[in-house]
């Protein structure tokens, strides 16, 4: 299965070291999961999900995911994802179904081996 992250540059740098590591979720009890956002969606252009706090440029770099077989069970589409945690998911969640569908989240790291790192206007 091919999916795709979004990041900086300067994260772009990191992931393609140590893999997709750090991606976190909070939730309302103050709780954090270890998830990365992964997208089936290619473009840099994409509208993702509305509200988050974007610290970082995520159009910067584009990351491909490819998750070996026999792990895809760690994957869960968006709406898993908002049903596993349905009590407790802070407010930027409610987005549009037609968004929703292209979102998953991979529960875990994400290692470098399965990642393609292309930063654009930049060669690494």
């Amino acid at each position: 299965m091919k999916l795709y992250h979004f990041t900086s540059r300067q994260n772009a740098l990191k992931i393609r070291k140590e893999g997709l590591t750090k991606g976190m979720t909070l939730l309302k009890s103050g709780l954090m999961t270890n998830t990365q956002w992964l997208t089936s969606n290619p473009s840099v252009e994409q509208e993702g999900i509305k509200g988050v706090l974007k610290i970082v440029d995520r159009t910067e770099a584009r990351v491909t995911v490819n998750i070996p077989a026999h792990l895809l069970c760690n994957i869960l589409t968006f709406d898993q994802f908002c049903d596993l945690h349905r009590n407790d998911l802070m407010d930027y969640f409610d987005t549009e179904p037609e968004i929703t569908k292209e979102w998953y989240v991979y529960m875990g790291v994400l290692r470098p081996l399965w990642l393609t790192v292309r930063v654009y206007n930049h060669s690494l």
